[in-house]
This record gives structure tokens, C-alpha cells and sequence, in this order.
């Protein structure tokens, strides 16, 4: 196999960054052209690629929509023979993938065909999985549809939140990475691809947000959205009154008493809240507030009684 000469990297988050800095190792930084997602789509608490690319002096795009005609002129302007789709946030139309003359991969992080589409690691968490994992397939005009070329197993520990996983996820993706680059520079052809199998599931922006808790949900449910979400991601929430507090930890209880209402506050002897949900109680071990972490014990100092209702 031909050692690639024009590499793009279409990337976004930690994982974007480590493979552009991987492809410093072999290719100059005036044969590398680098699409990065809209600062918009970008969280605080992950690293912008396009500030990485402006530091190295790797030239890049920052397009609003990936397939627009002059984003696809100059990707064939770089004459480009490779493409890595690196946790990339838009879809790429046929014109585009057109214009790339070698290999199209993307790197995403799930057990393709489960969590096609946005936020996997979250919804893995969420969904209680006890395995998440990388896929690395070929790029077609689907959505995490094609063929596979790697796929990579990452446990998912019960205390991970999803900033955790996607720490984990970006170190996988990292070194999966340096395996496909050790190919392509050593000449050695590339895993065959194999079709997915399986159940799909799919996630887009449009599906209902898990932010806000939902307590008519059992407790297990409960937990794993909360530490799906969990700082310095956007975070659980929940509504009590006119009173919006996040919801940093949680913890199910077991219990023998009768089941209360979903969502119904009590606080034990020592003043340590606990809401009803679904199945269970859930202790509050912390919240957030006006951006402050506190002890769940706070809730009362809130205003938060005995008998309100969260929703």
C-alpha cells in the first residue's frame, strides 16, 4: 500500500488533537489540511483542534458546513489522498468524499452498529452498558454505516462518569490511530473490512435531553444519567419549586419501607436527603449550585423540605 502524501484530519475534542499530533510525526505540516468543528460545537472542557493547528501552523478550515463548494475546492486543491474523520460533528456529502482519491476513515467511539450518530460514550453510560469501545470504519454517505476496519473494547467502570470514558475513549483512539499510521508508512495494507452486525441504535441532536431528571425512571437509570453528565460536562438537573439544582452524585438505596411517589424529597436522622424514584430511593451525595459543588446535605439550606417534590 502507498504511503498517503496529502493527509486531511477532520477532527474535534482531545482525540482530534492527539491524532493531529500524530501525524506531525510523519507528515510536514504544509501536507496536512485540517477541518476543524465550529468553536459553537465545542464544550468548555474540551481542546480546541483549530487552536492546536494554528500553534503547530498546520493549515485549517473552520467551516460552518463541511460540504459547502469552497470547503470541497480545497480539499481537491490539497490534492488530498487520505481522509481521518476524528470525532468529527457534520456529515460529509458525496462531492466531498469524492474529492479524497485514497482511503476515507472514521474513528467513532462505540461498538458499531450500537450508538451510531451523536454522544455515544453518554448514551452508553446512560443506557447502563457495561462495554463501550472505538470503531474505526469506512466513511460512506450513512451515518456510521460503513465497513469496519478496527474495533476496539473499552469496559466501562461503574464509578466512570462521561468525562472519565471520554478520557479513556480519547487514549484508545490515540493509539488505534498510531496502528493505522504505522501501516500506511510501513506499507502494510490495512485490516480488510467487515460489514457491522448486530443491533443498530441511533442517536441524533433531536432526541429527547437527558438533563433533566426524569425520577419516574428506577434508580439505576437514574444514577447512570447522572454521572453520564456529571461536571465538567453540562449535568443532571433537577426542579424543585422555582429552584433549578444540579445533580452531581447519586447513590440508590435499598429500602423496606412502602414506595413513595417518584420524585417526593425525606432526609434521614442525620440530614441527608434522599428522592424516590421509580423503584427506590436515590441519596443525594452532591448537587451543584450557582455553580458551586455542594453536599446533597445542602438541599435543606436550599429550602428543599421534607415532602416537596423534585421534577
Amino acid at each position: 500500500m502507498t504511503t498517503p502524501k496529502r493527509p486531511v484530519l477532520a477532527g474535534n475534542s482531545h482525540a482530534g488533537v492527539y491524532v493531529l499530533d500524530l501525524l506531525l510525526e510523519v507528515w510536514r505540516r504544509d501536507d496536512i489540511l485540517v477541518i476543524a468543528a465550529p468553536e459553537t460545537k465545542r464544550h468548555d472542557w474540551q481542546p480546541s483542534l483549530a487552536a492546536r493547528a494554528a500553534e503547530l501552523e498546520v493549515p485549517c478550515l473552520v467551516p460552518a458546513r463541511v460540504n459547502d463548494d469552497d470547503v470541497v475546492q480545497a480539499v481537491a486543491d490539497h490534492q488530498a489522498d487520505l481522509l481521518l474523520s476524528v470525532y468529527y460533528t457534520q456529515i460529509f456529502s458525496a462531492p466531498l468524499l469524492e474529492a479524497i482519491t485514497g482511503a476515507r476513515l472514521n474513528f467513532h467511539p462505540a461498538l458499531l452498529p450500537k450508538h451510531r450518530g451523536t454522544a455515544p460514550l453518554i448514551w452508553a453510560i446512560a443506557e447502563g452498558d457495561t462495554m463501550a469501545g472505538l470503531s474505526v470504519h469506512e466513511i460512506t454517505l450513512g451515518v456510521d454505516t460503513g465497513d469496519l476496519l478496527w474495533q476496539r473494547v473499552l469496559p466501562i467502570h461503574p464509578e466512570d462518569t462521561g468525562y472519565s470514558l471520554q478520557m479513556k475513549a480519547a487514549a484508545l483512539a490515540r493509539a488505534t490511530a498510531a496502528e493505522l499510521i504505522r501501516c500506511l508508512v510501513q506499507g502494510r495494507p490495512l485490516p480488510p473490512p467487515q460489514r457491522q452486525t448486530g443491533t443498530a441504535t441511533h442517536h441524533t441532536s433531536r432526541d429527547p435531553q437527558l438533563n433533566q431528571i426524569d425520577w419516574d425512571q428506577p434508580a439505576a437509570k437514574v444514577r447512570n444519567i447522572v454521572r453520564a453528565l456529571a461536571h465538567p460536562l453540562p449535568g443532571a438537573y433537577m426542579t424543585v419549586g422555582s429552584r433549578r439544582i444540579g445533580v452531581e452524585w447519586v447513590e440508590p438505596r435499598p429500602t423496606r419501607t412502602a414506595s413513595r411517589s417518584p420524585g417526593m424529597v425525606e432526609y434521614d436522622s442525620s440530614g441527608s436527603p434522599t428522592i424516590w424514584s421509580a423503584d427506590a430511593p436515590v441519596a443525594i451525595e452532591a448537587i451543584r449550585f450557582e455553580g458551586e459543588l455542594l453536599s446533597g446535605s445542602t438541599l435543606r439550606k436550599l429550602g428543599v423540605q421534607e415532602g416537596d417534590f423534585a421534577s
